[in-house]
């Protein structure tokens, strides 16, 4: 399975790039990409043509695969179907730029139940989490179909596919909190997170000190 991060957005509700965002003092990108790699060999970033460049030079050197998106301007959906053709496996998992609290034993449950499945999508009472999610890539077709009609909406093609939903309970079991939902959207959500991200460091130097 690929790990493919969506790092296309413009980010309109915050005041800088998300690329230039940082926490733990590490970039936000180079620490969800450092996670990825950790469960999947092959690491894809797909942006928007406006990026490509600047992700190419952080990333010059390493064996992540930068690539623009196919079709421009078409949101998460056509990150997603952008992913999926550049892959270089039937399953892919995606998260967004701006998730800074995956979790590694949540996302290899994720994987282990793909087989046989071509959609593994949280949902809450708010609706799913496609962006923590694994798509095959016989979603590609109904994906354009979507994009084709200017519908960005990435579950109506559920309905089209092999789709394994996981429930909240099976979720709190590896990720209690739910972080890894979490994203940074604004001002506001990178303060959460720097909060959040305290409160681990001190729970881990408590663990290193038992």
């Amino acid at each position: 399975m690929t790990g493919i991060i969506l790092a296309g957005g413009e980010g309109k509700r915050f005041r800088k790039d998300k690329a230039e965002i940082k926490l733990n003092g590490e970039l936000l990108i180079e620490r969800i990409v450092s996670k990825l790699r950790k469960s999947f060999k092959e690491v894809l970033i797909i942006t928007s043509e406006k990026k490509l460049k600047g992700y190419e030079r952080n990333f010059s050197g390493s064996d992540v695969k930068i690539y623009p998106d196919i079709y421009s301007e078409k949101g998460a959906i056509g990150g997603i179907y952008s992913g999926l053709n550049f892959s270089s496996s039937y399953h892919s998992f995606f998260a967004g730029c701006d998730m800074p609290f995956l979790n590694l034993s949540l996302i290899e449950y994720f994987k282990n139940i793909s087989e046989g499945n071509d959609v593994v999508v949280a949902k809450f009472k708010s609706g799913f989490e496609p962006l923590h999610a694994v798509y095959s890539k016989r979603c590609i077709n109904y994906i354009e179909d979507l994009i084709k009609k200017d519908n960005l909406r990435i579950f109506d093609f559920f309905n089209e596919v092999k789709l394994r939903i996981v429930k909240e309970d099976e979720i709190r079991r590896y990720d209690p909190e739910k972080l890894s939902f979490f994203n940074i959207n604004t001002e506001e959500d990178l303060n959460k997170a720097i909060k959040i991200q305290k409160l681990l460091n001190k729970k881990k130097s408590k663990r290193c000190k038992a």
